[in-house]
């Protein structure tokens, strides 16, 4: 028997995200004449609306870019770091023991786990814009409109969120993750059900706060997240709250070239286990969960 004829183009480009929105996105931004560089950050933008609990543009990352002409890989470093306020000893009094499973350390009150003195300069969203300067071809503005659209219009939990809402880590004497979105008014709302309790498989989650915000990103650029409005409204209930980030430095926070590794992919700088990355989650003068 013959083989059939081949029919599908051939293909290009493979996209690989948790959710097939991030996907979607980064497909289409291909389509649109972009190239690999801009279809990760369309991909990365949309993954941050559809899993908030994992992702988002108020957190870290490192970016390793490769260039397959010489096979060199570039990393574009964004882990987060410390407020200018902190000091090496400000938890060293409420300090209890490590955890369990050596993730992290349990503190008393889980000031390191929730609320604005657990909150770290977010790194991620200074690499996208450095990485769009140098190798973006697309505009800018462009790569948030897939994220833009599915934070206005609605996502649905799918299995993977769904399990995080619910995830318990109080035998490792970390705090369930429906506390953490009960912790603030605008967390409950948009991820909890009238009951309290997290909202479920096929449950839909809008965040129009969140569109609003990635929209001021796309029009006024990564600047307006570190030093211009959305910094000023950061530090503004960072300090009304108790936070560690205090003044301009805090929030500035330049994307860190690791260099080019010949030959051989160059590892990223490490984690501490003990501060793992925390969004902001302020209040209601400030952008809204997921936002930042």
């Amino acid at each position: 028997m013959p083989r059939p004829e081949r029919r599908l183009p051939e293909p290009r480009a493979m996209i690989v995200a948790p959710q097939p929105e991030a996907v979607e996105a980064g497909t289409a931004t291909l389509e649109a004449g972009g190239n690999a560089l801009d279809a990760v950050l369309a991909c990365a933008l949309a993954q941050g609306v559809v899993d908030p609990m994992m992702c988002g543009i108020g957190g870290l990352g490192v970016l390793q870019i490769l260039d397959p002409a010489t096979g060199d890989h570039l990393v574009l470093d964004g882990l987060s770091t410390c407020p200018a306020a902190c000091t090496e000893g400000m938890w060293e009094a409420a300090f209890e023991r490590e955890c369990p499973d050596g993730y992290g350390y349990v503190l008393r009150g889980h000031v390191n786990e929730l609320g604005h003195a657990a909150v770290t300069t977010p790194g991620i969203l200074q690499v996208f814009a450095e990485a769009h300067r140098r190798w973006g071809r697309r505009p800018w503005a462009s790569l948030f409109e897939p994220a833009i659209g599915i934070a206005t219009e609605g996502w649905l939990v799918r299995p993977h969120v769904a399990t995080m809402f619910t995830l318990d880590e109080r035998a490792y004497g970390r705090l369930s993750y429906r506390e953490k979105l009960a912790f603030t008014e605008d967390g409950a709302r948009l991820y909890l059900r009238g009951d309290g309790s997290p909202k479920r498989l096929g449950d839909t989650v809008r965040n129009p706060d969140l569109a609003a915000t990635l929209a001021a990103l796309a029009r006024d650029g990564a600047e307006d997240f570190y030093t211009g409005g959305i910094a000023r409204r950061i530090l503004t209930d960072m300090e009304r709250h108790g936070g560690a980030a205090r003044g301009r430095r805090s929030c500035r926070l330049p994307a860190r070239d690791r260099g080019t590794a010949h030959g051989g992919l160059p590892r990223s700088p490490g984690r501490s286990a003990g501060a793992p990355c925390r969004r902001h989650h302020g209040g209601r003068d400030a952008p809204h969960p997921g936002a930042v």
